[in-house]
């Protein structure tokens, strides 16, 4: 079972390579390796029979592999490694893949076996990744995107899903009216130019760009989640839109047909220049493509809208009239079969600034004009689902907020609703950023929520080093910090960070240029130890660590690192004072 490459290149890459130019490679005994204890059981249970019953039917062996760190090397030459040693697939057809996340370098990949490549290639697999699996890492939702990316690899492999159908050529093809327009308005740009040099004068300067873009690179974070989340209330706003505008078009097209005018004049000033009878009529054809290409695919967006907008304006009753309804569901927080209506609303002024987000979340008696139960106000809600995640059999209402951006540690968090012990609804978690995850690390059936931080340093932003800063587990009333409790878990991160260290400490020591490799990763050892025991175990740690990482550091990295151990002992003591 042969996997992308021959044998023969990966001899020659471990030749070529020091033994420590990655992590020591594993000897996969299951579909599914969690090496980085990302996934509860349960996920791990259930994608592992998942792959199982997949290769019984096809004969295709898809095997995941989710390492902590790849300890300095490349994810290709590891991924490589991995298949090769475990040889994945069967011998004589090569249709092995193997899918490798490494969580803490945010890398994964696919690496395909060559039975494979004529329907999974480079390009398909690049699809899936950053449009399947990673708007789901995005959420910290590790279970969610590996299940989804190998769902369509499988799908992919069998034939099911092809190239076409991605989601990424969905919205190609749904964006497709603008081609029809940019082509006329090619057309017409050329008999223009035609005429021109028949004048013997004048030119075009062609004002661009036309149409827009938008962006695991985590970095595009929630962008298209967040404006999916809520369809129906996000027809609801483009109807109401419309209506008022009276745009057949839709909402959408304003402002390109804005842009188009502005395009329009500029191009008559500087090409028609005195030419005003003879360009009005090319200006009116200019304007009809303009606005093709802005309402492409306009009469299918409309159909879709009005199944959507049915039942979110049948429920306008439960909300005052400054405020536009988003979202809505039952949910029975008691368990009594008496479910509850929750509803999602924004500020009305806010509702096409902040099309598909919400500001507050209200609670009703399931009974039209009642008051509410319960209220929170919140920013940029973004998503919601209902599940149980306490492991006591009831839901609870968890709301995902999301600021934008790329900096998804400090502008996404997370609000969670469930029952008092009162008998009550409230709100029993709440974390403004930090990109909360919810995770069972300990199999109890009760999820913990892992809440991240970022250090930068002396590092570029886009490099900052990322680390779970506080783990919250449910204590029969509200969710609590619990980092002492699930101390052998930071021992796991920290071991993992201290091996790459001490693999970069020894290049150094062979002549290696190693120096911004062991800067980060000191400082990923000292922000777990930070998150592990706070600031006497740092302070223990640096007394120990600095003397030799100052024989292998820049004196300005080592100020920095120094800097550091200094603050966090400073916040220890703030805290200390604040609780006399």
């Amino acid at each position: 079972m042969r996997v992308s490459r021959s044998l023969a290149v990966w001899l020659l890459l471990t030749l070529l390579l020091p033994s420590s130019a990655w992590a020591e490679v594993p000897v996969l005994r299951s579909y599914v390796t969690d090496l980085a204890g990302v996934l509860s059981s349960q996920d791990r249970d259930r994608l592992e029979a998942f792959l199982q019953d997949y290769e019984a039917k096809s004969g295709n062996q898809f095997v995941v592999l989710i390492v902590t760190s790849l300890e300095g090397g490349s994810i290709e030459e590891y991924a490589l490694s991995v298949a090769e040693t475990n040889k994945i697939g069967r011998k004589g057809e090569d249709n092995g893949l193997l899918f490798l996340v490494a969580v803490n370098d945010r890398k994964m990949r696919f690496e395909v076996g060559y039975g494979l490549e004529g329907v999974l290639t480079d390009a398909f697999t690049s699809i899936i990744i950053s449009d399947v699996v990673a708007p789901e890492f995005r959420r910290g939702d590790y279970s969610s995107g590996i299940l989804a990316g190998m769902n369509a690899a499988v799908k992919a492999a069998s034939g099911e899903l092809t190239l076409a159908q991605s989601p990424r050529r969905e919205r190609e093809k749904k964006e497709g009216g603008n081609l029809f327009g940019l082509i006329i308005f090619l057309i017409i740009l050329f008999f223009v130019l035609k005429g021109n040099r028949r004048r013997g004068g004048g030119g075009i300067w062609f004002i661009g760009p036309f149409g827009g873009g938008g962006g695991f690179g985590a970095a595009a974070l929630a962008g298209e989640a967040a404006s999916a989340a809520f369809p129906a209330a996000a027809a609801a706003s483009a109807a109401a839109d419309r209506a008022a505008a009276g745009d057949a078009c839709g909402d959408s097209a304003i402002p390109h047909i804005r842009n188009s005018m502005t395009t329009i004049k500029t191009i008559c000033v500087r090409a028609f220049s005195g030419r005003t009878a003879s360009v009005l009529p090319v200006l009116a054809l200019v304007l009809i493509a303009m606005m093709l290409a802005s309402c492409g695919g306009g009469e299918r967006q409309e159909a879709e809208t009005a199944t959507k907008t049915d039942s979110v304006s049948s429920m306008s009753s439960w909300i005052s009239a400054d405020r536009v309804l988003v979202d809505s569901m039952r949910v029975d927080f008691f368990g009594d079969s008496q479910a509850l209506m929750v509803v999602a609303s924004r500020l009305l002024e806010d509702s096409v600034m902040r099309a598909g987000y919400f500001d507050r979340i209200e609670v009703f008696p399931d009974v039209s004009g009642s008051r509410p139960l319960f209220t929170d106000v919140l920013e940029y809600g973004a998503r919601w689902s209902v599940r149980d995640i306490t492991g006591d059999s009831l839901p609870e209402c968890i709301v995902e907020v999301d600021a934008g951006g790329n900096a998804p540690l400090t502008s996404s968090g997370l609000h969670v609703y469930g029952k008092s012990t009162k008998g009550k609804i409230t709100l029993i978690f709440f974390s403004p950023g930090g990109a909360p995850v919810l995770n069972d690390l300990d199999d109890d059936g009760s999820q913990e929520i892992l809440v991240s931080d970022q250090y930068w340093g002396m590092m570029p932003h886009s490099e900052a080093v990322g680390f779970t800063k506080d783990i919250y587990t449910f204590d029969g009333a509200r969710y609590v910090r619990a980092n002492e409790r699930f101390a052998t878990w930071f021992d796991r991160q920290i071991e993992s960070a201290r091996k790459a260290s001490a693999v970069l400490r020894v290049r150094s020591n062979r002549g290696e240029d190693v120096r911004d490799a062991l800067y980060t990763s000191t400082v990923e050892l000292l922000l777990w130890t930070w998150a592990r025991g706070g600031s006497p175990a740092v302070q223990k740690f640096w007394k120990k660590e600095s003397r030799e990482l100052q024989t292998l550091l820049p004196e300005d990295y080592m100020d920095d690192l120094q800097a550091f151990v200094e603050d966090v002992e400073v916040m220890r003591r703030q805290q200390k004072e604040q609780r006399r």
